[in-house]
């Protein structure tokens, strides 16, 4: 997150996570269902406590929510000041945490996001299309939206990741692709 506007965003953010409404997977009213297991509550705990030892803060969430009864459940969570060296900031945690990581320019959120072993898809969030541009050539991922979230799909283009995020693509011409061995089968008449 840009520097300039971290503050904002991460208030806004934090805000509008901690409104979410928290239930059974099933629950026409859930917007964040439970987590996959008790190891994964337990994982999510080291990441958040990793983080606030490192400076992060919580700016809501961070902790489970036992009050549901049986499942799952982990609370919405929204930690600012997350450094790279972070583990949440190195591992997909696989639960409802956000992290934010501020930067000072363009050339330190693409050093940032190339640091990571990961390269699905990357976003960038900007009214300055020349720098939107700069970032979707230099970031090693599979897919760069401008201005638009990572959970952007078309069904018809590609999808797919680089690096330890994926093997191959996906998507109408890309899963033919991907999912047929071509041969050749030559005869000679002569």
């Amino acid at each position: 997150m840009a520097e300039g506007v971290a503050d904002r965003f991460g208030k806004q953010l934090a805000e509008t996570v901690g409104k979410l409404r928290l239930g059974p997977a099933l629950s026409e009213e859930t917007q964040v269902g439970p987590v996959i297991g008790p190891e994964t509550l337990d994982r999510l705990d080291r990441l958040v406590a990793d983080a606030r030892d490192r400076s992060a803060k919580v700016l809501t969430g961070g902790v489970r929510a036992p009050e549901l009864g049986s499942g799952w459940f982990y609370r919405p969570t929204v930690l600012d000041g997350v450094g790279p060296e972070a583990h949440v900031a190195r591992e997909e945690p696989f639960g409802p945490i956000a992290p934010i990581l501020r930067f000072g320019d363009l050339d330190d959120a693409i050093r940032m996001a190339n640091a990571s072993v990961y390269g699905l898809q990357a976003s960038i969030f900007t009214n300055d299309l020349r720098s939107a541009f700069r970032f979707a050539r230099a970031v090693r991922a599979g897919g760069v939206h401008i201005n638009d979230p990572t959970t952007l799909r078309w069904d018809a283009l590609p999808f797919g990741g680089v690096k330890e995020s994926g093997i191959g693509r996906e998507g109408l011409r890309s899963a033919m692709h991907e999912m047929t061995d071509v041969k050749l089968v030559s005869i000679n008449y002569g």
